[in-house]
């Protein structure tokens, strides 16, 4: 008779260890590449991380806009839904003229962990603006610089590549988020709170 406590759910295990991969790299800690399932699984696996991170999107969302139209409310679920699916779809033909194809699978993952961590950090910064308005300016410059760096590191740990490529897809990131929020507002009138590229 074994004794201990039981084995933890594989799925809420790698739940765990994706956030922990992405704190890793908030201090600037490479190793936090090996905290994540780095294979096929892990990639699809990873894509919780939107389920994860959107208690924190709604939260910000509510605090930012706090919407009275019932249209904002699709233009939310489609954002949200878009802007998780809309660099990995971008980066596949990137790693292919990079010729960086062994790397898209550990870069999904990662890049898709980090956006927790995004988000997390997005929110504190809406909330210290909220008690304290008069440098809500700051707060939003800070968290961009942050936010940007933040995923350059991610990108260029998990793409093994030098400083110009992370670089180029951190600013693919912004751009993809910015259309996807301008398509929006021309589809259906409202702008979506889309982040971490807003």
């Amino acid at each position: 008779m074994t004794s201990g406590a039981p084995e933890q759910h594989p799925i809420r295990r790698e739940i765990r260890r994706g956030i922990w991969g992405a704190a890793r790299f908030a201090s600037f800690d490479s190793r936090g590449m090996y905290y994540f399932n780095q294979t096929l699984e892990g990639f699809w696996r990873s894509f919780l991380a939107a389920l994860v991170s959107l208690p924190f999107f709604l939260a910000i969302d509510a605090l930012t806009y706090r919407p009275t139209e019932p249209i904002h409310y699709l233009n939310l679920a489609l954002g949200y839904g878009i802007s998780w699916i809309a660099l990995p779809i971008v980066m596949i033909p990137v790693v292919i003229v990079l010729e960086l194809r062994q790397a898209y699978v550990p870069f999904v993952i990662a890049y898709n962990w980090a956006t927790v961590i995004t988000y997390g950090l997005a929110l504190v910064t809406v909330l210290l603006f909220y008690a304290d308005n008069s440098i809500g300016a700051s707060l939003s410059l800070a968290f961009w610089v942050v936010s940007c760096l933040y995923r350059w590191f991610v990108a260029k740990v998990a793409l093994d590549a030098g400083i110009l490529i992370p670089l180029v897809v951190v600013v693919m990131d912004e751009v993809l988020s910015a259309l996807i929020s301008r398509g929006l507002f021309h589809l259906l009138g409202d702008i979506p709170t889309i982040l971490p590229g807003a």
